[in-house]
């Protein structure tokens, strides 16, 4: 099963490398079987035996707002996606970054298909970004002939569209809570398409535990009115 999503006109992509539970339990179909028998631990009650029974429970577990259960369950992510995604990605402080090795702007040097330029600039927006990555690009090239180091040319870039790459992990609690706020369509469109993606991925490893979600979208932390 591939677990990779093409984003940004093949520009990015979103792929899962790796979840915990590694297997699914014997005698079930799917991976939410563990994050229900965990949920059974609290009462020292018997573990259920069949999916009827752990997708009831998982329904159980949404409404009656129990979403600890679901930290049993972490996921690994590898991202390629404009800065603009990595600093709303970054703002849920929930998401462990493994490697934090985003591609150094200090040894390697950006070209122009390093860049972004959103689907939906279609006039003058997008006329005038590509005039703009073109006349930077220029003036970054020409100060790194002249001697300027890259970590410092750098600076003349349009940072945030500009494609970076990473690796990060995140329990599936907070990943539903990511879901909730950055699939709504308040959302900006980058982080929007990279959290559907994502959530896509997703409902291929813990199908009851996100067809139960977006049943019953909310923010898991907060509702909407009090951000």
């Amino acid at each position: 099963m591939e677990l990779k999503t093409s984003l940004y006109s093949g520009k990015g992509f979103v792929e899962i490398l790796d979840v915990i539970p590694s297997v699914i339990p014997e005698g079930f179909k799917t991976r939410d079987a563990v994050i229900a028998n965990t949920a059974k631990i609290s009462t020292n009650s018997e573990a259920f035996i069949d999916d009827i029974q752990v997708y009831n429970f998982i329904e159980k577990l949404f409404s009656w707002g129990h979403f600890s259960p679901f930290e049993q369950a972490v996921l690994k992510f590898r991202i390629k996606a404009p800065y603009v995604c990595f600093s709303q990605i970054d703002r849920h402080r929930t998401f462990v970054y493994s490697s934090q090795l985003r591609r150094s702007g200090r040894y390697t040097e950006f070209t122009k298909e390093d860049f972004y330029i959103p689907e939906y600039f279609s006039g003058y927006d997008r006329i005038a970004l590509i005039d703009l990555i073109d006349t930077t690009l220029d003036m970054y090239n020409s100060l790194i002939q002249a001697g300027t180091k890259k970590e410092s040319a750098r600076f003349f870039l349009p940072a945030f569209c500009i494609m970076y790459e990473d690796v990060l992990t995140v329990n599936l609690k907070n990943l539903l809570h990511f879901f909730a706020l950055r699939s709504d369509t308040r959302a900006q469109i980058e982080i929007r398409d990279l959290s559907n993606a994502m959530l896509e991925l997703t409902k291929l490893l813990f199908p009851y535990t996100i067809k139960i979600f977006t049943e019953n979208v909310k923010p898991i932390n907060y509702v909407f009115n009090e951000l």
